[in-house]
């Protein structure tokens, strides 16, 4: 019974209690004495006072119960405030944190600097005692950064730990006590709960976010659900870190690609100022591109391209066609012109409309010169044969002329000798210098193994030198001695490459100047760069006190129609290169621009070889026996018939490689064999000699055949005993040349039959 229940009851009893004293009065009061009066008074003030010490007893009972129930509420409500507070207090840490993370993600784009802001910022603001990162990385997990951990693991396999579960499941985990889950790594002794995210790239998990509380900390759902809201913007940090080192990698890619590629890669306004510039522009054209930025890309172009340029780039600004390519001639900071192929389309805006020109400069100023080489070489492999047959032929009718000075100088009387021998003499050496043009001529056109033999090598630069210069505004100083070595040389050849060299100095001092040649002799090689086989050699050096040559042409100055000069043909330092290797020699250039230019020559030497002199030349040699003579030229035939008959031959004369063969086999079949055949390797329209000789080897492989050319650059002249013939005269050649040639032929044929037998 509460209070108020209490308190009406006692109202009821009072009031009962007084009506039944008042009838009890009405009743009896009238036969009670004053001493029982006043003792029935006493009862009832007694009885008065007990009611109302009982209901003043029970009124403070129930203040008493009002107030603690008071006090109860007032705790209460105390409690769930420092609840509420408490709860506010979290959430506003937790907002804080989150605030937090979500700014240091917006800032943070590096993924090592993301890692490392979020970890500090989740301890730093929450306490917690243990906080790490892990990313996946191959087949581990790999520790990205840690809070308040002492040797924790770096690497851990994704095979086991709670951390890898996480990460292969995908599903976050609440440990509150580790210690009942015997997967769990202890990072530390005194760990007491663990929580773990995943975190996750486009829906794939890439990591985890580990947050451990040593003993006496418990951690709950709360930190459960808080780690997994911050997971949803570390996810989207993860995202959008990776696209940022993407962009920065590709970035990296396209910049080293733009910056170390050959081709200049540009952009333009509509107006033609150009906007960008990759480092290659400098390389191309000489000027740099801060200098360049702004300028119209007209300026650049050679004046008389200017206007298709324009023309080139209208069409795509206007659309009509999306991008083209086309050549034009740029000019350098240097003032030289390079063909540059031009690549271009239109920029445009967001919206289409066209901003300007982008595209690539490519300078094919080397492929022009090669494809003009290529077109140089084509004209010149088409005058090549006809230039090869006007020597020959020439060489040819030489051989008439000069065969038939010889000749006459060997039949004149004594008495005549004194008004015709001088003037033979002069005849013959015109047409010998005849025959050095025809000679020069077949080296240019056809190039050739040399024709070598033992020549004085100072007689052939002064020669040379002298001759080429003769007229012009330079002079040759000479610094060669009289003992320097002679050597196995084609003398035609090597004598081109004397003139070319002089050329080149003359050409290099328009105003005139000195030009020096020296020459020594090398007993030994000590320069492994020379890359010369072991030897003795003549060492050549001719230097000029020209321009000089800059050194990025230095590489290139002996290949085939390279030139700088504006009427250049770029052929005579490859043709002289060619020569020199052929000679299993060396040579090479040292200069300095506005210093002067100096080529060194190695040539192998035969320092114990003898030099054949002009009076032995004039010896001729009788013999006997039948000699067969194939030469499709009249003149020529008809001149070795002289010759040979002469000298005591009998001689049979043919027209072609066939008719020599049937002749040959039809003699050597009735025993009647010949000594010696004579045959031009080149009949038109017939069977040369190299052929017919073949077919002459097959009846008679003793047969003596001696080679016979006004192609003196024909390979079989070179190296004739590797095709089988005995010996070689080459056109145009005089009796005491033929004659002896024929001798030392016989005379080893004889030395070979007396072996035999």
């Amino acid at each position: 019974m509460d209070l108020v229940n209490q308190d009406f009851v006692l109202l009821q009893f009072s009031q009962r209690t007084s009506g039944s004293v008042y009838l009890a009065q009405a009743n009896i009061w009238g036969e009670l004495s004053p001493t029982a009066l006043y003792f029935a008074a006493l009862v009832v003030a007694a009885c008065l006072m007990a009611v109302m010490l009982t209901v003043l007893i029970h009124k403070y009972q129930r203040d008493i119960e009002r107030r603690k129930e008071t006090e109860q509420q007032l705790r209460e409500r105390e409690q769930q405030y420092r609840d509420l507070l408490a709860s506010a207090e979290r959430q506003t840490q937790e907002l804080a944190l989150l605030d937090q993370i979500r700014t240091a993600l917006a800032r943070e784009l590096a993924l090592p600097d993301l890692m490392r802001t979020v970890v500090k910022a989740i301890a730093d603001t929450f306490g917690y005692a243990l906080v790490s990162i892990y990313l996946l990385e191959d087949d581990d997990l790999v520790m990205q950064h840690q809070v308040g951990y002492e040797g924790s693991i770096e690497n851990m396999p994704t095979d086991s730990e709670v951390m890898a579960r996480v990460v292969r499941t995908g599903e976050p985990v609440l440990l509150e006590d580790v210690s009942r889950d015997p997967t769990v790594h202890r990072s530390a002794d005194d760990v007491e709960s663990e929580v773990c995210i995943p975190l996750f790239d486009q829906g794939r998990g890439v990591g985890v976010l580990n947050v451990e509380s040593k003993k006496g900390v418990v951690l709950s759902e709360a930190d459960l659900l808080l780690m997994m809201a911050l997971s949803d913007h570390i996810n989207i940090a993860i995202e959008r870190a990776r696209l940022y080192t993407e962009a920065r990698e590709n970035e990296r890619s396209y910049r080293s690609v733009v910056e170390n590629v050959k081709e200049v890669i540009f952009k333009t306004d509509i107006d033609g100022r150009i906007t960008f510039l990759n480092p290659a522009w400098q390389d191309v054209t000489g000027y740099s591109v801060r200098d360049a930025m702004g300028t119209n890309i007209l300026l650049y172009v050679h004046p008389d391209d200017r206007r298709q340029h324009m023309e080139f780039f209208n069409p795509i600004l206007t659309r009509q066609r999306p991008s083209d390519r086309d050549e034009f001639r740029y000019v350098n900071q240097s003032g030289d012109l390079r063909w540059i192929e031009v690549n271009a389309r239109v920029s445009e805006d967001t919206d289409g409309a066209p901003l300007g020109i982008f595209g690539t400069l490519n300078d094919i100023t080397e492929r022009k010169q090669i494809d003009e080489e290529r077109f140089r070489l084509s004209k010149l492999e088409a005058i090549s044969p006809l230039a090869g047959g006007i020597a020959h032929d020439f060489n040819n009718l030489l051989t008439g002329i000069l065969g038939h000075i010889s000749f006459a100088h060997l039949l004149i009387t004594p008495e005549a000798d004194d008004r015709l021998a001088p003037r033979l003499t002069m005849a013959e050496r015109a047409t010998l210098e005849a025959q050095k043009l025809t000679q020069q001529l077949l080296t240019f056109s056809k190039g050739g193994e040399p024709v070598t033999q033992i020549a004085s090598i100072r007689e052939i630069l002064y020669e040379a030198a002298t001759f080429v210069s003769r007229g012009s505004n330079v002079r040759c100083d000479f610094e060669v001695p009289e003992e320097l070595w002679p050597g196995d040389v084609d003398s035609g050849q090597i004598s081109q490459v004397i003139q070319n060299l002089i050329l080149n100095a003359q050409q290099a001092m328009p105003e005139g100047g000195v030009i020096r040649i020296q020459a020594e002799n090398l007993s030994k090689i000590v320069d492994p760069a020379l890359q010369l086989q072991p030897g003795q050699y003549v060492r050549i050096t001719v230097s000029d006190e020209g321009i000089g040559i800059p050194e990025q042409q230095q590489q290139k100055i002996f290949d085939p129609y390279f030139t700088t000069k504006p009427t250049g043909t770029g052929l005579g330092l490859a043709t002289s290169h060619s020569i020199i290797n052929n000679h299993h020699g060396a040579i090479y250039l040292e200069s300095e621009v506005g210093e002067g230019s100096t080529f060194t020559i190695y040539l192998p030497a035969s320092p114990d070889s003898r030099i054949e002199k002009h009076e032995e030349e004039e010896i001729y040699f009788n013999g006997t026996g039948k000699i067969l003579v194939m030469e499709d030229e009249a003149i020529v035939r008809d001149l070795v018939a002289d010759i040979l008959t002469h000298c005591g031959y009998a001689v049979t004369l043919t027209e072609d490689g066939a008719e020599a063969v049937s002749t040959y086999s039809r003699e050597h079949a009735a025993g009647r064999p010949f000594a010696a055949v004579l045959m031009d390797l080149t009949v038109p329209g017939g069977m040369g000699g190299r052929e017919a000789l073949q077919h002459i080897l097959m009846k008679d492989p003793q047969a003596r055949v001696i080679a016979s050319s006004g192609y003196s650059n024909d390979p079989v002249m070179a190296n004739f005993h590797e095709y089988g013939f005995a010996g070689r005269v080459p056109k145009p050649y005089r009796t005491t040349q033929l004659s002896k040639v024929l001798h030392e032929v016989l005379a080893i044929g004889h030395e070979t039959s007396s072996q035999t037998q």
